[in-house]
């Protein structure tokens, strides 16, 4: 069947066999891309934007609270001025810690059950609403003993609580991120297994392609000239028939043709040449003859010039006896 594939036919299938191994390669390729993409952008989009804001939310609140102490010792120790700069500073951190906390409840959180999610802010809301802000307030009253209630006692086991559901939240956030990257390398690998996958079959379908093409033209070709050689040569006696019925087909039937035409030019040739030989070996037979004849009539012309001479002398002979006779008639008949 593909030897009587037309040559375009077959390259065009290549082509279009190349082009899907492209279209192949480069939709697995995007789908891959894509994923790892996606894996990698919900990490960077969802998991570290919402560690970092939680972290900073915890890590200011903290400093917040340890401002707060210095305040303090500060009021304590009569340092008005201190005290006031260190407040400002510990309202600064708590006006921050806020900021933070907003863009982690405001950021997608996929890995967090709702359960765990709403007992981080319950926490998160409790140790403000009951803790953090009664000291600020306090210490803006300047009750220190209402302070001193609220920081003693009452705020260490909320932060404590706070702090178990923040580290329950990070683990999972650490896990969700591990999965997250787990799986963009799972589909990077993934991705690369099937490009190499997909070029060792691109190889050996240019492998095959070479053999059919070679089979197709290659070969077919190298046949036609040799024929072309033994025809120059002048050897017409091997046909160029073939079945094929593409390009190489007719290739070959026109050299068929044309040493079937060459055949019968140098057969008609040679049986003009026989004629004319036969014609020559006429000629050459009647100039034989004709010499032979020419040579007989001149040894006749020589004989008769002979004989013409004893004739010639002959009849000198007799004019001289003639003439003697007439003499000798002469003195006779004086």
């Amino acid at each position: 069947m593909l030897k009587n594939w037309s040559i375009r036919t077959t390259l065009t299938l290549v082509g279009l066999l190349f082009v899907g191994f492209a279209a192949v390669v480069s939709a697995l390729s995007l789908n891959g891309l894509r994923s790892a993409g996606n894996s990698l952008a919900l990490l960077a989009d969802s998991d570290m934007v919402s560690m970092r804001a939680l972290n900073d939310a915890s890590s200011n609140l903290l400093r917040s609270r340890v401002a707060l102490d210095r305040v303090r010792s500060l009021t304590e120790a009569n340092k008005a001025d201190e005290a006031k700069k260190a407040l400002d500073r510990g309202q600064f951190l708590l006006d921050k810690s806020n900021e933070s906390w907003k863009l982690f409840v405001a950021t997608p959180k996929p890995m967090l059950p709702q359960a765990t999610l709403d007992d981080i802010v319950a926490k998160h809301d409790a140790l403000l609403r009951d803790g953090v802000e009664p000291e600020f307030a306090a210490i803006h009253a300047g009750d220190m003993a209402a302070y001193h209630a609220i920081a003693d006692t009452k705020i260490s086991p909320m932060f404590i609580a706070y702090d178990a559901v923040t580290a329950v939240t990070v683990g999972l956030t650490q896990k969700h991120a591990e999965q997250l990257r787990t799986d963009a390398e799972a589909n990077i690998t993934l991705l690369i297994e099937v490009i190499v996958g997909v070029m060792v079959l691109a190889l050996l379908t240019l492998i095959g392609t070479r053999v059919t093409l070679g089979g197709m033209i290659v070969q077919p070709i190298n046949d036609a000239v040799d024929h072309f050689e033994r025809i120059a040569k002048g050897d017409l006696t091997k046909s160029a028939h073939t079945d094929k019925t593409n390009e190489i087909g007719r290739l070959f039937a026109g050299i068929e043709r044309m040493r079937v035409n060459l055949t019968a030019m140098v057969g008609s040739v040679h049986r003009g040449a026989e004629s004319i030989d036969v014609g020559a070996r006429e000629i050459a037979s009647g100039n034989t003859d004709l010499s032979q004849r020419t040579e007989e009539q001149a040894a006749s012309l020589q004989e008769t010039a002979s004989s013409m001479e004893q004739l010639t002398s002959t009849v000198k002979q007799n004019a001289e006896n003639a003439r003697q006779a007439s003499q000798l008639a002469v003195n006779a008949s004086d």
